[in-house]
């Protein structure tokens, strides 16, 4: 028998982490813990939940020690892994796991590569970002140094150093497979170079990088890979040449159905990718045909009848400005800036505006209004801070048959108000110029 160590991260953020100091303390007098798989996760499927023996949710198993972790539950043949927090770490939030059980000859690949690779796609490609690019140099000139040998006097270890912490801030933006396999084989590395700190910040970053692929600088930066014009510009270009409705399907083919949560809830769309463990290259023509599928969005979009079928005609931008004009203003079902999400739901679901609530706006203020405009002015400011509300990540189609919470009513009920009146006043507007 040997022991096994995992390490258990997240705890600030579930049961214990209202008083984190006092489980801390009270650790010495009953540290048992019990792992257990949580297949229904919503963002990771392998993820292992940690209980305390009080059935508090104390947090997950590291990124990095998932191999293992799941390695000893089919060594065991067990559904759970029952053990003991043998080291609390105040500084990082965080608490080790051991348990005895036989060595483990052979760690599971958990990751299957396969499926993701065999995936075909036939679309143009996104140019690397400034982000990609620098991680790239610093990966190649951080290898070129070790294998010099040029991290042994007190100045080389000392630019070195600076080197992998620069290097470490800024690959939490590579959220690709690749990225966290080489920064564990980096921090093995650095064990060896006796740069213990520097080895343990590395394995620290795939935990940063989970948090914030939920809310943070990692989400910030590839929404803004996904959908900001100054990125995708060079792709306007390459349109016409390339098939909408085949890249389309072929993103629908994408494995774990991670195209579906794209366009469902796309602010787990980041999260749900970095813990697939995608290789860079598929990762990167993932990206590069939402890209696509967005920017093409709207050039030939049909009105939808209260069957949900399309109609022959074709609704245009004409078309939707005067619906929006007569809809908005005072008295009438557009009176706030906040029921503008309604309208943004709405024609992301049916005529094929963007999923982006920026992007959307924008294109609702591009409109040809001609004279007149409507009373109401939709800006992105107004219900950015909304896009938290479950009904927002479900097809307005669906609302007829969501129940809200009492905190979210009052809006959604207007919401699903300015879509209804929204859809009715497109659907009368064409059927008078037929």
């Amino acid at each position: 028998m040997v022991k096994h160590q995992l390490h258990i991260v997240g705890l600030p953020y579930y049961d214990v982490g209202i008083d984190l100091d006092e489980f801390f303390d009270k650790i010495g007098d009953d540290a048992r813990l019990t792992l257990r798989p949580e297949p229904n996760n919503p963002v990771d499927a392998l993820a292992i939940r940690a209980y305390d023996t009080t059935g508090r949710h104390v947090g997950y198993v590291a990124q990095p020690d998932k191999p293992l972790a799941w390695s000893l539950l089919r060594l065991l043949g067990r559904k759970s892994l029952r053990g003991r927090a043998t080291e609390v770490n105040r500084e990082h939030r965080c608490i080790i796991f051991g348990c005895e059980a036989e060595p483990v000859t052979t760690i599971l690949s958990i990751y299957p590569k396969e499926e993701f690779t065999a995936w075909a796609y036939s679309g143009p490609l996104i140019p690397m970002t400034d982000e990609m690019g620098r991680l790239e140099y610093m990966r190649d000139e951080i290898a070129d140094r070790l294998e010099a040998g040029e991290v042994k006097t007190a100045k080389e270890r000392e630019t070195f150093m600076a080197l992998v912490e620069r290097f470490c801030e800024t690959s939490k933006f590579d959220i690709s497979g690749d990225m966290s396999d080489y920064r564990r084989r980096l921090a093995r590395q650095l064990q060896e170079h006796d740069m213990s700190e520097l080895s343990r910040r590395l394995k620290r970053e795939d935990g940063h990088a989970g948090r914030e692929s939920i809310g943070g600088e990692v989400l910030d930066y590839w929404m803004r890979v996904l959908t900001e014009p100054s990125v995708t510009r060079g792709m306007l270009e390459s349109r016409k040449r390339y098939d909408r409705r085949a890249i389309v399907e072929e993103l629908k083919c994408f494995p774990q159905g991670l195209y579906t949560t794209w366009c469902e809830a796309p602010r787990l769309f980041v999260s749900r990718a970095l813990y697939l463990h995608i290789p860079r290259e598929v990762l990167w023509r993932l990206a590069s045909g939402i890209v696509f599928a967005e920017l093409t969005k709207g050039e030939e979009c049909s009105v939808h009848n209260d069957e949900g079928t399309d109609c022959p005609q074709k609704v245009t931008d004409e078309v939707i400005a005067r619906a929006l004009v007569t809809i908005s203003g005072k008295n009438k079902v557009l009176s706030n800036h906040q029921l503008w999400l309604g309208a943004c739901c709405l024609l992301r679901d049916k005529y094929d505006f963007s999923r982006n609530l920026s992007r959307c706006c924008e294109r609702i203020a591009q409109l040809p209004y001609g004279d007149q405009r409507p009373e109401i002015e939709c800006k992105y400011n107004n219900i950015r801070h909304l896009n938290y509300h479950k009904f927002v990540n479900k097809n307005t189609d669906e609302w007829s048959h969501y129940i809200p919470c009492e905190d979210e009513r009052r809006l959604f009920e207007g919401c699903r108000e300015v879509s209804v009146e929204l859809n009715n006043t497109i659907l009368q507007l064409v059927q008078r110029a037929s």
